[in-house]
C-alpha cells in the first residue's frame, strides 16, 4: 500500500510538473556582430562621439557593439492572466552587462483589452518592443539618428494596450502608459544616473496586410547627475537657470527639473518585395544643459529577390537649441578656485552634432529563424557652432566609413 502510494505520488508530481511545462513558454534571440570603421576623421576637440560611431572608434574590427542576446520566459498562471521576464545581454564599453529589459504581468479584460503592470519597453518607433531583435529588421541596427534619441531603455509603470482586428482585416492598436524609471543615461560619451519622473505617453497604430501607420508621444520629468562631465573629470557649475543645477563636490552637476517631449510618426510598407520604412521624430528637452530641440528622421527602400533583400537608408539628425552667454565655471574643490572655462551655449555646441549617414546593406534569409547581413555606412557629422566655449576647441567636421557584418537568429 506504501508502495501504491509512493507510486501515486510521484505521477502526481510528473503531471504537475508537465502541467507546469505546458504553461511556460521560452523564447529567445541573438545577434552576433562585427564591424570595421576606416577612414575616419575628427575634428579638434571632439567632445561628444557622433551617432553610428559608438563602440567603432579606433580603425580596429570590434565585435562588441551590436552583438546581442535575449532570453524571454513567459507563463500563463491563469486563464486571463501572464507572467513575462526578458534577459538582455549587451557589451558595455566591452564589458558584458545583463539587464532586465522586461518583467510585466499582462491582466486580459477582454479579448482586445490588456492591462500591462510592471517593467516594458515604451512604444516609441516602429521597432521599440523588437529594438534588439535583429531578426525582425532589415539593418543590423536601426537607425541611431533617430532610435539613440530616446535615452532610456525601460520604463516602470501600467500599459493599457489595445489590439482590435475588424472583418477586413485592418488592425488597429494602442496604448496608454504611464511610468517612472531611473538608470543610466549616455550623455558626451559618458554614463550618468538619471531619473524619469511622470512618464506618460502613448501610441495607435493602424494596419493591414501590407501597410502600417503609427504615431507616439510621451513627456517627462528628468534629472541627472553629470558628474565628471568634462575630459579633466572636473566639476562644472553654473549660475544661470539650468533649473538649479546645485554643485555638490561629490555629486557634481544636478540637472534637475528638465522637461521632456518627444514624439514620432513612423510608416512600413511591405508589398509586390518593395518594402519601404520611414520615422520621423521631434525631441524638445527644456532647462537642460544638453541639446534642447532635435528633428531627426530616416527612409528605407528594399526590393526582395528571393532570399536577398538589398536596401538603401538615409538617416538624419538635425539640433537646434537656444543659445546662452550664461558663465561656466570649472571648479578645484579642494583649493576652493574657480576658472570660467566658457558659457552654456558654448557647452552646449560642444556637444550637440548633426549627422548625416548613408547605409547600403544586404539581408540573406537562411532560414526561416536565421538572417545573415552585410552594411555599409558612410557617416558625416557637423558639430552646432553657436558660442565656442573657451576651455574646449573648436571642432571641425567629421567623417567615417562602417562596415558590418552579422548573423541574426531567433529561438
Amino acid at each position: 500500500m506504501k508502495k501504491n502510494l509512493i507510486t501515486l505520488g510521484s505521477i502526481l508530481i510528473m503531471a504537475t510538473n508537465a502541467y507546469a511545462l505546458d504553461k511556460v513558454r521560452i523564447s529567445g534571440y541573438a545577434t552576433a556582430a562585427g564591424g570595421y570603421i576606416s577612414d575616419r576623421t575628427v575634428g579638434a576637440s571632439t567632445f561628444a562621439p557622433a551617432p553610428g560611431h559608438d563602440g567603432y572608434t579606433q580603425e580596429d574590427i570590434k565585435f562588441q557593439p551590436d552583438s546581442v542576446a535575449g532570453l524571454q520566459v513567459s507563463s500563463r498562471i491563469a486563464d486571463n492572466m501572464t507572467v513575462t521576464v526578458q534577459l538582455v545581454a549587451q557589451f558595455d564599453n566591452e564589458q558584458g552587462a545583463v539587464e532586465l529589459d522586461w518583467a510585466y504581468m499582462n491582466y486580459e479584460l477582454t479579448d482586445d483589452l490588456i492591462i500591462q503592470a510592471g517593467r516594458f519597453v515604451p512604444q516609441l518607433f516602429l521597432y521599440s518592443n523588437t529594438v534588439n531583435v535583429g531578426f525582425t529588421y532589415l539593418w543590423i541596427t536601426p537607425p541611431s539618428e533617430v532610435y539613440d534619441q530616446a535615452p532610456m531603455r525601460y520604463t516602470d509603470g501600467v500599459n493599457f494596450l489595445l489590439d482590435h482586428t475588424f472583418s477586413n482585416d485592418v488592425t488597429v492598436e494602442a496604448s496608454l502608459y504611464a511610468s517612472n524609471v531611473s538608470q543610466d543615461i549616455n550623455f558626451a560619451g559618458q554614463l550618468f544616473p538619471s531619473k524619469f519622473e511622470n512618464f506618460v505617453g502613448g501610441s495607435a497604430s493602424i494596419s493591414n496586410e501590407y501597410i502600417k501607420l503609427r504615431a507616439a508621444y510621451v513627456q517627462t520629468d528628468m534629472s541627472s547627475t553629470l558628474n565628471g562631465a568634462t575630459p579633466a573629470a572636473s566639476f562644472l557649475a553654473t549660475a544661470g537657470n539650468l533649473t538649479n543645477p546645485g554643485l555638490d563636490n561629490i555629486e557634481g552637476i544636478k540637472a534637475d527639473g528638465a522637461k521632456g517631449k518627444f514624439s514620432t510618426v513612423g510608416l512600413t510598407i511591405d508589398a509586390a518585395d518593395i518594402i519601404v520604412v520611414g520615422e520621423y521624430t521631434v525631441r524638445n528637452i527644456k532647462d537642460s544643459i544638453v541639446t534642447e530641440d532635435t528633428i531627426s528622421y530616416y527612409g528605407t527602400l528594399g526590393y526582395r529577390i528571393g532570399d536577398f533583400t538589398p536596401h538603401i537608408t538615409y538617416s538624419v539628425l538635425e539640433t537646434d537649441f537656444k543659445d546662452s552667454n550664461e558663465p561656466v565655471f570649472l571648479l578645484d574643490p579642494i583649493a576652493g578656485t574657480s576658472t570660467q572655462v566658457g558659457t552654456v551655449g558654448g557647452i552646449r555646441s560642444s556637444i550637440s552634432t548633426d549627422t548625416e549617414t548613408v547605409i547600403v546593406g544586404l539581408r540573406y534569409e537562411i532560414n526561416s529563424k536565421a538572417a545573415l547581413k552585410f552594411e555599409y555606412q558612410n557617416i558625416n557629422a557637423s558639430p552646432q557652432e553657436i558660442n565656442a566655449p573657451i576651455f574646449f576647441s573648436t571642432r571641425e567636421d567629421s567623417s567615417a566609413n562602417l562596415y558590418k557584418i552579422a548573423l541574426s537568429v531567433i529561438f
